[in-house]
């Protein structure tokens, strides 16, 4: 088997695409759901910017949710200066 061989574009398996999709759903490869939800959490930080510095409030916003994310998950933060860590209770325990 030669490197040629194994890149060789497989054009009939374009026949059995459609079947495929109807069956399972779009390739993972072609998704583009984790764009859509990016793209909402960008369209939900920037309508309420002070268009002087839409990319600063955009990037503020963004970081606040990734703040909040890791304080709900109960993670595990290391000061990189200090080397202290710092590990956040699980919120999510006082709903079990």
């Amino acid at each position: 088997m030669s490197a040629r061989w194994a890149n060789k574009n497989k054009f009939h398996m374009l026949l059995h695409l459609p079947k495929s999709i109807k069956q399972s759903g779009p390739p993972s490869l072609f998704s583009n759901k984790k764009f859509e939800s990016f793209n909402k959490l960008l369209q939900l930080a920037s309508i309420h910017t002070n268009q002087h510095s839409p990319r600063q409030d955009i990037a503020i916003k963004c970081f606040n949710f990734q703040s909040l994310r890791l304080i709900l998950s109960g993670a595990q933060l290391t000061n990189n200066c200090s080397g202290q860590t710092l590990h956040l209770p699980n919120v999510t325990q006082c709903f079990d």
